[in-house]
């Protein structure tokens, strides 16, 4: 067409169809561009004014990106104003709008960086996130719902260098999420499994989890591996409800873990949960602030091959305890306490291990190594950091509260190794008691406190003082109805001295010196003890020490202790004794130390009398036990001598007896006699005589002095008797009708 061809009436319709066309797409691009870049605008206004909704005035957001092709999202530097709680520095995620139709929310890769979150739950359970109550929400979300539930599906929900502060009234927690991933999760596929992956800190703990979980299910479940940093479980103490004790200790573990939870369940059974792995518990400290006792403390607790089921039955293959230490007085004053203890050792360890809560513990072994014991009396007889929990338990089983079902025990084997030292404080006595015993050897197996007739074997072995020696073994059987034990054993070369205090206590002397050697053969049998006890004593010297005390042993014996233990003397002033040791030990007047003391002194009674018959050979039998049976006397009388009335020399058959009695002192050097003469009425019808018609008393003395002398000149000139051995006593007349003119021999 040519410039002069004419424009026809089509011609100009058309092109008026084109530019407005033009128009209308220039207009409406314009107007989606508008829309598009006003969009990010309008998301960061409609969240302010949904922050405004929940009352929260100072919601900012410092930028927002929406790419509706894409589906994607994306907020920087949201926050509820300065202190309020609740700040994500970005924000992004993927959705797809087409499911919106059907009431489906569909989320892709959620990623949140750089969230600081506190959470804060009431008494009366409402829960608070930032400046925002869930009440609040809950009444929002309720007033805009649809008959139509929502369901919301997210694929992947990634949280990294985040924080949540979270505060209850008993429990405050900083959680610090290095990386939370949550991946496929749907609330309406409720039994799906939704992995999870976290790496963090819980107050400053490092703690990593990697697993899956059911959170809405019927039976919501968990399951995964945990490991735990040194959390600190002193920040977790006080949530156990009455709890006596302060523990510090921090945790570090590994554990893989199925748990569930029924909320439909009876309570009680609401949770189950099976748990393995190991764990180790660093500077644990238990104190019993009430008391000021720290009960225990341990460098490290490591316990191996965990099996938890159900939290009521727990099992380890074995638990470790570094430089373990028992009841210790916890003072500001540390250098005056450092030392006291009740148990320090190196370590201690157990194998197969298994609990059963208030029923069942079973050990297979226990091994202390390099164990030190420290047991302390003081003066008022009360044992240090021990008598405090005797009396607890005293008071609990005379109270009224119903006796509780014991724990039943069972230990396989019980070994102490390497070196075990105890060392005994005795302040009760005077002098006071200060020993160390040190065991070579000490152990205990099949101890089993429900069995009744199968016995726990005892074996001890060691060295008391450096140089005694002690060896102990046998059986007991104590949770039997009635007591039964069988003990055999030894002590050798213990020096006496160390045992002043209680000979003092209890005998009245005290041991200046002496070395005891003794056999022990003790039976019990149904509560009744029928023992023997072999002593055997060297170079035993004794001084007087309580008066009352001595003269009580004086009159059980009818002699001194003294005089007695030197009648046993033998030549190299050695002393055996025998002593029976019998009684029932339920009964309530049973005592062992006045047993024991009874015991010695009807054994040193006995044995003296014995010694003496038989070192007076035939004469022996004429020993005065009348008096001596009858505790009448105070002292042990041997045969007198006899003389004719009238005369101060004695017969020849009393030269063989004098002989006998000359032997027995010189083999037991340490005994000293009275020799006390006595005249009769004999004496004054010999004596009386034409040229003496009357006999004086004071004659009569004269003469049982003169025969009292004759005696003791005989045995210091036959015998060599020392002067200082032989005392005369002062002289005295029997006026009875059948006395005989004597010399009485007595200790």
């Amino acid at each position: 067409m040519s410039e002069n061809t004419p424009v026809t009436k089509n011609t100009r319709s058309y092109q008026r169809l084109i530019h407005r066309s033009v128009a209308i797409f220039t207009v409406s691009g314009l107007l989606l561009l508008i829309v598009y870049l006003s969009l990010p605008y309008a998301a960061s206004y409609g969240i302010k004014h949904w922050f405004q909704q929940q009352g929260i005035e100072t919601a900012e957001i410092e930028r927002v990106q929406l790419d509706i092709f894409k589906g994607q999202i994306q907020i920087r530097g949201l926050t509820t104003g300065a202190g309020s709680g609740l700040s994500i520095a970005r924000m992004s995620l993927l959705t797809d709008w087409l499911p919106l139709l059907d009431n489906k929310v569909i989320f892709h890769d959620i990623d949140i960086q750089g969230a600081n979150i506190s959470v804060q739950k009431s008494d009366n359970g409402e829960i608070q996130i930032g400046p925002l109550w869930l009440k609040n929400l809950a009444k929002h979300n309720s007033s805009t719902q649809t008959s139509e539930a929502l369901t919301v599906i997210s694929d992947s929900l990634n949280i990294t260098d985040s924080k949540v502060d979270f505060s209850q009234k008993k429990l405050k927690l900083a959680v610090s999420i290095s990386n939370l991933t949550i991946g496929d999760f749907s609330n309406q596929q409720t039994e799906q499994s939704t992995p999870v992956r976290f790496t963090g800190t819980v107050n400053n703990a490092g703690i990593s989890y990697s697993g899956a979980i059911k959170p809405l299910a019927d039976i919501a479940q968990a399951s995964g591996d945990i490991k735990l940093d040194k959390l600190a479980l002193g920040d977790y103490m006080h949530l156990i409800d009455s709890m006596p004790y302060d523990v510090t200790t921090s945790l570090s573990g590994e554990f893989q873990f199925d748990a569930s939870y029924d909320h439909k369940a009876d309570a009680g059974k609401q949770l189950r949960q099976k748990i393995q792995g190991k764990l180790q518990l660093n500077k644990l400290v238990i104190v019993d602030n009430q008391n000021a006792i720290q009960l225990l403390s341990t460098d490290v607790l490591a316990i191996e091959g965990i099996h938890v089921e159900d939290a009521s039955r727990f099992r380890a293959n074995s638990v470790s305890a570094d430089k373990l230490s028992l009841l210790h007085p916890v003072s500001n004053q540390k250098a005056a306490t450092e030392q006291l203890y009740l148990t320090r050792t190196e370590n201690v360890s157990l194998s197969d291990v298994a609990y059963v809560t208030d029923k069942a513990l079973s050990i297979d072994s226990i091994v202390f190594k390099n164990t030190q014991s420290i047991l302390h009396r003081h003066k008022n007889g009360k044992w240090e950091l021990i008598d405090n929990y005797t009396r607890k338990a005293e008071r609990k089983a005379e109270s009224n509260t119903p006796p509780e079902t014991p724990l039943a025990i069972k230990i396989n084997d019980i070994r102490f190794i390497e070196e075990t030292l105890i060392s005994l404080d005795d302040e009760s006595v005077s002098p006071a008691l200060r020993s160390k015993l040190k065991l070579d050897t000490l152990s205990l197996s099949q101890f089993d406190t429900t069995s009744k007739d199968k016995p726990i074997k005892v074996v001890v072995a060691g060295k008391l003082d450096d140089y005694a020696s002690i060896n102990l073994q046998g059986n007991l059987l104590p949770f039997a109805e009635k007591t039964n034990a069988d003990i055999k054993g030894s002590i050798k070369s213990l020096e006496l001295t160390a045992l002043s205090g209680y000979a003092t206590e209890h005998l009245g002397y005290i041991l200046q010196s002496g070395q005891l050697d003794t056999n022990i053969n003790t039976l019990i049998k149904e509560d009744n003890i029928d023992g023997k006890i072999e002593l055997s004593m060297n170079n035993l010297e004794l001084k007087p020490g309580d008066k009352e005390k001595m003269k009580a042993m004086t009159e059980q014996i009818s002699i001194s202790l003294d005089t007695a233990l030197s009648m046993l003397r033998d030549s190299n002033n050695n002393i055996k004794l025998n002593v029976p040791i019998k009684g029932n030990i339920n009964d309530p007047a049973f005592d062992y130390s006045d047993a024991i003391n009874q015991a010695i002194g009807k054994a040193v009674k006995k044995t003296a009398v014995s010694f003496v018959a038989y070192s007076l050979g035939p004469f022996g039998a004429l020993i005065a036990l009348g008096d001596l049976v009858a505790g009448a006397s105070q002292s042990v009388n041997l045969k007198p001598v006899t003389f004719a009335p009238g005369e101060s020399e004695f017969t020849a058959k009393d030269t063989e007896y004098l002989g006998y009695v000359g032997k027995f002192l010189n083999e037991r050097p340490k005994i000293r006699i009275n020799i006390c003469g006595i005249a009769a009425p004999t004496d004054v019808i010999a004596l009386t005589t034409p040229k003496v018609p009357s006999v004086t008393d004071d004659q009569l003395l004269d003469l049982a002095r003169e025969r009292a002398n004759v005696i003791k000149g005989h045995l210091i000139e036959e015998y060599r008797i020392g002067a200082d051995r032989l005392f005369v006593c002062s002289p005295s007349i029997n006026k009875q009708a059948d006395a005989s003119p004597e010399v009485t021999l007595g200790f």
